[in-house]
C-alpha cells in the first residue's frame, strides 16, 4: 500500500516502478505498459518477427543431394567451381569463363516460403569483378520479382552487405542474377539470405 512517489527521495510501490519501466511511447500513443495489459493477444504475439543475425543456408556439400533440403543451381557451371561453393566455408567458388552476358544466375530454393531482410555477397578474388547484378525474389520460378538492383554496386572480393525494404513478401526462390563483368573468371566466392523470424 505504498503510495505513488511524488518527491525524489519517496519509496516507489511496484506498479509505479513497472509502468517506468514500460513507457516506450508507441506510434498510437499508447505506452508498451499499456499494450501489455490490453494488446498482448494471440494475433498480437503472432504477428512480431524477428530479424535472425544466422544466415539461413547451412554448410552444403552438393547442389542438391545434401540433408538440409535447400536446392542450389545455377545456368553455368565451370568444372569443380560448382554453385554450392558458396555455401560452404571450406570450398573455393562458383566461378566459369567470363564471356557476353546475358542473365547468368545462381538460385536458392528454399524449404518453405521465407521472408529476407538483408543478403551477404562477396565476388572473387583478383580482378575479376562483377559490374551489373541484380538480386530476385519468386513463388513459383517463373514470375521473379526485382527485390535488389545492383546495376551501380561493383562487387569484388570485398565482403558486401544489402539490405531489403521491410515489407518484402515470402518467396521460395531467390536469385542472383550476373550481366556484366570483366576479367577472365567471374562469378562469385559467398552469397548468403538472413531470415526474418516469428517469435515462438
Amino acid at each position: 500500500n505504498v503510495p505513488i512517489p511524488e518527491e525524489p527521495l519517496d519509496a516507489s510501490n511496484k506498479q509505479y516502478v513497472d509502468d517506468i519501466m514500460f513507457q516506450t511511447i508507441t506510434n498510437n500513443g499508447k505506452t508498451v505498459a499499456e499494450l501489455n495489459r490490453n494488446s498482448a493477444t494471440k494475433n498480437y504475439v503472432d504477428s512480431r518477427l524477428f530479424k535472425n543475425s544466422v544466415g539461413l543456408i547451412p554448410d552444403l556439400n552438393s547442389n542438391d543431394k545434401n540433408k538440409s533440403g535447400y536446392v542450389i543451381s545455377a545456368n553455368v557451371e565451370d568444372g569443380l567451381h560448382k554453385a554450392f561453393n558458396v555455401f560452404n566455408s571450406r570450398k573455393g567458388d562458383w566461378r566459369f569463363p567470363t564471356h557476353d552476358h546475358q542473365n547468368d544466375w545462381i538460385k536458392i530454393k528454399c524449404n518453405e516460403p521465407t521472408k529476407i531482410y538483408k543478403f551477404t555477397v562477396r565476388g572473387l578474388a583478383g580482378e575479376d569483378h562483377i559490374l551489373k547484378w541484380a538480386f530476385h525474389g519468386s513463388v513459383n520460378d517463373k514470375d521473379w520479382v526485382l527485390l535488389y538492383d545492383g546495376n551501380r554496386e561493383v562487387l569484388d572480393y570485398k565482403f558486401a552487405i544489402f539490405y531489403l525494404p521491410s515489407d518484402i513478401e515470402y518467396y521460395t526462390y531467390y536469385r542472383f542474377s550476373l550481366f556484366l563483368a570483366n576479367g577472365e573468371y567471374t562469378g562469385l566466392n559467398h552469397l548468403q539470405i538472413y531470415s526474418v523470424d516469428k517469435i515462438l
